[in-house]
């Protein structure tokens, strides 16, 4: 096996300062998380807070589908 791909996948390195690497699994599960995060902010902050505002900017607001917004099935939201 080659030692450069056994030092990737056992996320060793020979340099001192190298930057720590999440697997693709791994990146992909905080990133979810995350999202689920800003999304639930979202929904539990006032329409009038900048949190609320700044966070329908960066369309945290809805689960966007081809760039159209599929909107939350709530109350808050029911009717739009």
């Amino acid at each position: 096996m080659d030692c450069a791909a056994r030092n990737a996948r056992e996320r060793v390195s020979s340099a001192p300062a190298s930057p720590f690497r999440f697997t693709a699994f791994e990146e992909k599960a905080l990133w979810g998380d995350l999202a689920d995060l800003f999304h639930l902010a979202y929904a539990f902050s006032a329409s009038d807070d900048s949190t609320h505002k700044t966070l329908a900017e960066h369309h945290f607001d809805a689960i966007y589908l081809e760039q159209r917004p599929a909107r939350f099935s709530s109350a808050k939201n029911a009717g739009r």
